[in-house]
This record gives structure tokens, sequence and C-alpha cells, in this order.
């Protein structure tokens, strides 16, 4: 079963350079365990809404929902890997798309290789939830729904990097897409294979043609210490990440028919000097994490830490099972370390989302203070208190300091105001002979 959302996003030549318009289009697909067939549908759809659409400065955003509680019962392998392929180019390299595939797994009887895979098909990472019982399918579509919220209707904005290089001409050069939070100046992506230790970049607004013109500016590059919690926790973010990445790398090399034991056993090792790698990184991050002097920066650190090196030893196991078995995973074992790794993952989603929220309400309160405080300066408080009658003043006094309400619109204070209430004696008649009363 799968649930597609469609947006369309219209590109300006100017900041903000997107707006959405509201939801394009649903559709809904039950085809038992026949993943091609699935794939293939998907395909077709999101076809029709780019030839509908007919226009360069139109982007379309497409969010799946894979969900399933089997195994690929089709016979046909290779139409099957032709679906795969042909999903995974229009997923990820259609210029006008961009893609999210979040996945559910019901049951231990679902197949966790394909799901792991599927849920990294996507422009964007997606997430993966595994439902043990039927009573947890309400609660992970929950949860999946948050990372939507109202980011259907947000101005999205992307750019595009490029680390230096010998080359003077900027279309010769590797730009590199990164798209921005909601506040349109935050955002992040990996380079691999890349050594970089300068204090410039260069950036420009994205280009989704090679046509279209737009200027490159210098970006300063600060580096953050390695006791910064920003640092630590991003790092840990990132290591989750490339955990994910890891256990991918060994499916292929247990699902690759054409690669003999040893080339199989040789790649595995190179998989073993990643983790140690990270493990290195994880055993420094927790230990400048130890020793930080405030607690409101150490916890937070020590969390991404720990959790990490939770997840860190998961995947250990995984890798273990892969080496006896010659790169195969079991599912069950999969199925386990992605709830733990997309879990980690979800949760971190979900609380930069509120942190984002905490701080827009941050901005809203402030930018009220402002406009309050200018209203109250523009008021004749002596004016007013003239014109006020003395039992008036009383009246509406404060019930802590004893002010009127003048005096505390003077002094920038609270009004604190008490509030009495009489009972009808009909209704204390009616409550005596309630018990419940």
């Amino acid at each position: 079963m799968v649930e597609s959302l469609h947006r369309q996003r219209i590109n300006s030549n100017f900041v903000p350079a997107h707006t959405l318009t509201p939801l394009y289009s649903l559709y809904h697909v039950s085809l038992g365990t026949s993943f091609a067939c699935v794939f293939n549908e998907v395909i077709k759809n999101t076809r029709d809404h780019l030839s509908k659409l007919g226009n360069d400065d139109v982007d379309l955003e497409t969010t799946l929902f894979f969900f399933t509680d089997g195994e690929d019962g089709d016979t046909d392998i290779q139409g099957r890997q032709a679906a795969r392929d042909s999903l995974v180019k229009l997923l990820k390299n259609t210029p006008r798309l961009e893609s999210t595939v979040h996945t559910f797994g019901f049951t231990a009887g679902h197949d966790a290789k394909l799901l792991s895979w599927i849920t990294s098909a996507g422009t964007n990472s997606g997430c993966f939830q595994y439902i043990k019982e039927s009573s947890e399918i309400e609660k992970s579509m929950s949860t999946t729904l948050q990372l939507l919220g109202d980011s259907a209707m947000e101005t999205i904005r992307k750019i595009e990097i490029s680390l230096p290089n010998d080359s003077e001409d900027s279309d010769a050069q590797e730009w590199i897409p990164v798209r921005l939070e909601s506040d349109g100046v935050s955002g992040s992506a990996v380079v691999r294979q890349r050594s970089f230790k300068g204090d410039l970049i260069k950036w420009r607004e994205y280009r989704r043609v090679s046509s279209s013109i737009s200027t490159a500016h210098d970006m300063n590059v600060v580096w953050l210490k390695e006791d910064d919690p920003q640092r630590i926790v991003g790092m840990a973010t990132f290591i989750q990440h490339e955990l994910l990445r890891l256990v991918e790398a060994i499916n292929s090399i247990g699902s690759d028919a054409s690669l003999t034991p040893e080339q199989k056993r040789t790649r595995l090792l190179k998989i073993d000097e990643e983790t140690e790698a990270y493990s290195k990184a994880l055993g420094v991050m927790s230990s400048v994490s130890a020793r930080m002097k405030l607690k409101l920066m150490r916890v937070p650190c020590m969390v991404a830490c720990q959790r990490t090196r939770s997840l860190l030893q998961s995947f250990l196991t995984v890798k273990a099972d892969a080496h006896k078995q010659g790169g195969s995973i079991s599912n069950t074992s999969l199925a386990t370390f992605n709830a733990l790794a997309y879990g980690e993952i979800t949760e971190a989603k979900l609380k930069a989302k509120l942190d984002s929220r905490a701080g827009k309400n941050t901005a809203l309160f402030a930018e009220m203070d402002q406009k309050v405080t200018q209203i109250v300066k523009d008021m004749d408080l002596d004016k007013m208190e003239a014109e006020e009658s003395v039992d008036r003043l009383r009246e509406l006094s404060c019930a802590f300091s004893t002010n009127s309400y003048i005096d505390a619109l003077r002094d920038g204070d609270c009004l604190c105001m008490t509030l009495d209430g009489t009972v009808p004696r009909i209704l204390i008649m009616l409550t005596e002979g309630d018990e419940r009363g």
C-alpha cells in the first residue's frame, strides 16, 4: 500500500525562491505484495503530475508513505529490479522533483531490506517505523505525520554551495544543493571524499536549469571548536545517518551475486575501517562532553553521544552477522536496527521542529511586547487619570500592589485581578443531594 502526497512549488528569481500551493493530489494503491506494480504506479502518477505542470518555473515535491506486512511475492525478478531502478532514477535524478519516502513495516514478516532501501530512495531522507502490533499503527502514523506538519504551506528556499577548486569557471565547479530550513538561512549538506580546510566557499541561489543566471557569492566559513555543543550534536546526528548508509552498503554487498566470497569480505573490511573511525570520533565527542562545566551544554551533548553509542552497538551486531553470513543480514536483525536508527532520527527531527516553533514564538512575543510598549507610550496617562473617578480607580486596581491600572501602565507593570463569584442557592440545593457534589 502506498500513499503519495504531491504539492507544487513555484520558483521565482528573488528570495524567497519558492512559494507553495495547497495539496495537489492524493492517490492510493493496493496491490498485494507485487512491489513492482506499486513502483510502476508511483512512477506513472508522478510523471503525469510533472507533465501536467509543463512549466520550468514549477517544482513538484512528493512524499510517499509505503506500508507493507510481507515480502515481495513477484517471481519476475528482472521486472522487479527494472522497476526499482526506474523509481530511484525518477525520485533522485529528476531536476524538477524533490521526494521523501516514509516506510512502515508491519509485523516481523515485512521485507526489512526493501524498506531499508526505499526509505533512502528519495532526494530527502525519510523515516522508518517498525510496527509489531496493530495497536501501534495509529501512533506510528501520527509520529510520521508530525514531520510534515504545516510544511505544505511554508516557503522553501534552496541554495548551492561549492568548495574551492582550480577552475575559475563557475559552471565547471561542482555545485552542491542545500535545502534550507523554514527560517530560510540554515541548512545542511554532506560532502564526501573532499578535503577542505579553508575559510571561504562560494554560494548562489539554486539553479534548476544550467541556462539560468545566478550570481555566485563568497561565504565565510566558521569552524566550530571541538567542545562546541552544536558541533557535537550535529556530528552525532551525522554518525547516525552514516550507520544507516553503511547498513545499505552491507545489503548491497550481500545481494550482489557477481561478487566472490573474497570480494565480499574485502568490502566488508572497508566498512570495518569506516566503523572504527566513527567509533573513535564518538569516543572523543563523549570525552569532551563529559568535561563540559555548564550542565545546560553538557546534558544534550552527553545524551546525543549516548544514543549514538547505543545505535553503534546495534550496528556492530548487524555487521558481525554480515561477516558470518557472507554479507547477508537477517530480516529481524535489520528491522530491529532500522527501528532504533530511524527512531533516533525521527525524534531529532521532531525536536528540531519544536525548537523552531519555540524560536518563532519568542520572536512573536518580543514583537508584541514592542507594539504594546509603543501603544502605552502614545497614551496620555495623566489625562486618563484625571478623567477617572476615585471609585473607578479603586475598582480597577491591582490586587497585589494596590496600584491603579493607570499606575500599572505607567510603570510597565502587570495588573493582578481577582474574580468574586456567587453561586445561586438553587444550585447549592441541587448539589447537596448529589453524592458527586
